[in-house]
């Protein structure tokens, strides 16, 4: 957030990436990687030409194994931050607005962006477990993901009660649902096979949604 608030977050955002992709060597060839990627950065010319395009295949990936995460937390020049995430689309990346339902931009964004993924903030799950306005939130995310056929992933998910709320909001959705939070598995420091190494329960076997783990870097 400072680094937002001091127009230093492309730069943050660089470094971030840079590290990434030298992780990403100790991943499985047919790994998916998802990179954070701040509006400023899209704002600041970051990824002019095909200059991630050739960070990603130095890596032995390819565009479209590498899906950028667009928080719609920060402020950006709005049509600049579209018009070059189409240009990204377009290369083959894949898109997902992340922390869904946090900020004022990410309904904005989705009006003009299309988006593979719908990442809904935590907040928002907490919210809607006791409060009638935040399950209105949740129920119109999923919507809106579902008339994109954006896949959805919901993040922070830590108890039962979480997953059986994502879980009955996404009951009747055709797409995909993804999960993601401590409860499922922390982020581990090297790559660990979710199916093997998550310890599922009872509950998470009825669930129609998938894990979704994170590896730390």
């Amino acid at each position: 957030d400072i680094a937002e608030r001091i127009g230093k977050a492309y730069e943050l955002d660089r470094n971030c990436r840079g590290a990434v992709f030298a992780k990403a060597r100790t991943l499985p060839p047919d790994a998916l990687l998802f990179v954070n990627v701040s509006p400023q950065s899209l704002d600041h010319d970051e990824f002019a030409g095909n200059s991630l395009i050739d960070a990603v295949l130095a890596v032995g990936f390819s565009p479209k194994q590498v899906v950028l995460e667009i928080t719609e937390r920060s402020i950006a020049r709005l049509p600049i931050v579209v018009r070059e995430a189409k240009r990204l689309r377009s290369l083959g990346f894949a898109l997902a607005l992340d922390d869904g339902g946090s900020g004022n931009s990410g309904l904005e964004m989705l009006s003009q962006l299309a988006v593979d993924y719908v990442k809904i903030d935590r907040e928002v799950i907490v919210r809607a477990q006791s409060d009638v306005g935040g399950r209105a939130v949740l129920a119109g995310i999923i919507a809106i993901a579902q008339e994109m056929n954006a896949q959805i992933i919901a993040e922070g998910i830590e108890d039962t009660e979480m997953l059986e709320l994502v879980r009955n909001a996404t009951r009747w959705s055709t797409i995909p649902c993804a999960l993601q939070g401590y409860y499922l598995g922390r982020p581990s420091a090297d790559f660990v096979d979710a199916v093997q190494a998550a310890i599922i329960k009872d509950d998470q076997r009825r669930s129609p949604c998938t894990v979704h783990r994170a590896l730390r870097v």
